[in-house]
């Protein structure tokens, strides 16, 4: 019988770049799980998550993080929530489920999904020319979320507190995406 070890591996490999002003990180460690509404059953459920986690279920086009700060919930369709925790839940949906009862049906996407993190003064500059929605901090302040398209690939676009935009795209396309940031912030580094 053969010996084999498992170990997790981040979808980027860490990866971390800096420069033209932006800097482009990849977040690991992070669980994520789907909370789809029961039928009838969102005051339940904003009642499980008011208690559970301190977290208050988000209008359309935001996000909202919990007491400790370590819980994002991002809204992502009617009737469907995606709870971003950092540091990850070891087992998501045991731990969200004994969390918040039967109060939705979950759904574990952590493995599924990359995350990249923009900082810097020139994340505009990015965004504008990779993503067809109006993040300007005028518009797109903290705590908001959009669903769009970048490069033919569905993201996830989040403004947290610090102004970083996280970005979470499918794992399975995350070098193709990761290809995509690189390319544009190296066209804002050339001279």
């Amino acid at each position: 019988m053969s010996d084999f070890t498992l170990s997790a591996r981040p979808a980027l490999g860490g990866f971390r770049h800096d420069a033209a002003g932006v800097s482009v990180s990849e977040v690991t460690g992070f669980s994520l799980v789907s909370l789809a509404v029961p039928l009838g059953g969102e005051g339940a459920l904003a009642a499980a998550l008011r208690d559970g986690l301190g977290l208050a279920l988000p209008e359309a086009g935001s996000s909202t993080v919990s007491r400790d700060g370590r819980h994002r919930l991002l809204w992502t369709a009617p009737d469907q929530t995606m709870l971003l925790s950092l540091p990850g839940f070891d087992a998501p949906v045991s731990e969200t489920g004994s969390t918040i009862g039967g109060a939705a049906y979950l759904t574990d996407q952590s493995d599924a999904w990359a995350a990249l993190r923009l900082s810097g003064e020139r994340i505009g500059e990015v965004l504008e020319r990779m993503a067809p929605v109006d993040t300007a901090p005028a518009s797109f302040g903290p705590g908001r979320i959009a669903r769009t398209v970048i490069e033919h690939m569905g993201v996830i676009l989040v403004r947290d507190e610090n102004g970083d935009i996280l970005m979470l795209c499918a794992r399975s396309s995350a070098r193709s995406f990761l290809h995509a940031v690189m390319t544009t912030v190296e066209y804002l580094a050339a001279p």
